[in-house]
């Protein structure tokens, strides 16, 4: 109602409108006032609501929703707030839990952040860090602690759990990618891995790609293994050739060369020839024949296959034969001279003065002439008492005679006496020679001796026995 003497309204202003009058407007939020001042038109804020104008809500962190006009919390802050208006969250502490006043973290921070209050991050590198923002956890893929600035290595296999390397050594905690090994995977797969994979440690692979061995397939075969059906040519661990050598090479690994004078350059592991070339023999074809005539011998003991060459003897012509064979020839098999030296060489002084031992032929023509010799003295004897002289003047002239032929053996060579055979042998032995004149003589004495001679009377018969 309005005052009729003053204008003003006694009974106060309708919704909405103050002032003495109640004609000025309340600028109040309808919805969050309860009512507005008509002394000055402030707003008066009902539960849950705040602001000049009653047109905000209390936040969300005052317990109960209830604040003041300037929105402090009435009750405190729910958890997970604090602040004057609990307006302040408190996310990076652990359970959300801090104190609601100050907002120091009751149990801590969450990964990644650091200080009483859980506000700092933590280096871009870390999973964790302490107060100090040191780092005590570095991320899946940095390792190096505290630091944790060193990336691990690229060709680190992803593991299920997400950590790719040691956060301290940097070893990839999985397998590495194809091709790579190492305690980081940092070195690479020998190119001649079959696979294109190695072991993760040692980095050997199996199979090594044809030519190649090694347990990382990093030397190749010998070039003189011969290929298998397979293509491959050698043990991957020892080298050694598994279909064998190459023409001209043995050995484990075919490295060394087969003896030069092997048939076609061929030999077995152990260095031995299947055959030798003409002119060489034994099992490695290193003797040569050279005593064989055209070189030609047998290839597995060397004995000769024709004949020797001039002057070698033997199975297998090595040996000489005598100096005094005729030619320079002598028998294959003994060796011994097929034809003496001419006969004039036995009047030479030269030849007698050789220190060399006398040909086989001219021993025995001397051996010859002393027998000759000794047959003739028999036939004399015998001759002798065969026939007998008239008379002692007869017997005389045959005792001369005898005397006669006696001193010319003696005079020109030695007569072989009764008990001196041996002697006269070993002088032969020694150089006597039974010269060819003398032969003569002595044949003519023996014809003249056995020529028909007048029969002796009693007489002289008488004499003889006498004699």
């Amino acid at each position: 109602m309005c005052n009729r003497q003053t204008g003003l309204c006694d009974n106060g202003c309708n919704t909405n409108y103050h002032g003495f009058y109640c004609t000025e407007t309340c600028q109040c939020n309808t919805g969050g006032t309860e009512r507005c001042e008509q002394a000055d038109g402030s707003c008066k804020c009902r539960v849950g609501w705040t602001g000049k104008l009653c047109d905000k809500f209390c936040n969300e962190g005052c317990l109960g929703s209830q604040c003041t006009q300037d929105g402090t919390c009435l009750n405190g802050c729910k958890s997970g707030y604090y602040g004057r208006n609990c307006s302040r969250t408190c996310d990076n502490c652990v359970g959300r839990n801090c104190s609601g006043s100050t907002g120091v973290c009751t149990n801590g921070c969450v990964a990644g952040y650091y200080s009483n209050m859980c506000n700092i991050a933590c280096p871009a590198e870390c999973n964790e860090c302490g107060s100090l923002g040191i780092c005590t956890k570095c991320k899946d893929t940095h390792y190096g602690l505290p630091a944790c600035t060193n990336a691990c290595s690229e060709n680190c296999a992803v593991t299920s759990f997400g950590r790719v390397c040691n956060e301290i050594s940097g070893a990839c905690i999985g397998e590495c990618k194809a091709g790579f090994f190492g305690a980081q995977c940092q070195s690479v797969c020998s190119v001649q891995c079959a696979t294109g994979i190695c072991d993760r440690g040692s980095g050997a692979c199996t199979p090594c790609k044809t030519g190649y061995r090694g347990t990382n397939c990093t030397m190749t075969c010998s070039v003189n293994c011969k290929p298998g059906n397979n293509g491959r040519t050698c043990g991957q661990l020892n080298g050694f050739c598994d279909n064998g050598c190459n023409t001209g090479f043995y050995g484990d690994d075919c490295v060394l060369t087969c003896p030069v004078n092997c048939v076609n350059k061929q030999c077995d592991a152990n260095d031995f020839c299947t055959g030798c070339t003409e002119g060489y023999y034994g099992s490695t074809c290193s003797n040569q024949c050279s005593g064989c005539f055209e070189l030609q011998c047998s290839p597995t003991n060397g004995d000769c296959l024709k004949k020797c060459v001039t002057g070698k003897y033997g199975t297998k012509c090595m040996s000489d034969c005598l100096e005094r064979c005729n030619d320079n020839t002598c028998d294959q098999t003994t060796g011994k001279c097929e034809a003496v030296s001419s006969s004039t060489d036995s009047n030479n002084p030269d030849t007698h003065n050789d220190s060399k031992p006398l040909p086989a032929a001219a021993v025995g023509g001397s051996v010859g002439g002393f027998a000759a010799g000794v047959v003739l003295v028999i036939v004399i004897i015998m001759l002798r008492r065969r026939y007998r002289v008239k008379c002692p003047c007869q017997r005389r002239e045959e005792s001369d005679m005898y005397a006669g032929l006696h001193a010319n053996r003696n005079s020109e060579y030695d007569v072989v006496e009764p008990g001196h055979l041996e002697t006269n042998m070993n002088q032969l032995h020694q150089g006597a020679y039974v010269p060819l004149d003398s032969r003569l003589r002595n044949e003519q004495i023996y014809n003249s001796l056995t020529s028909p001679q007048p029969q002796p009377n009693s007489e002289a018969e008488s004499v003889e026995s006498q004699l």
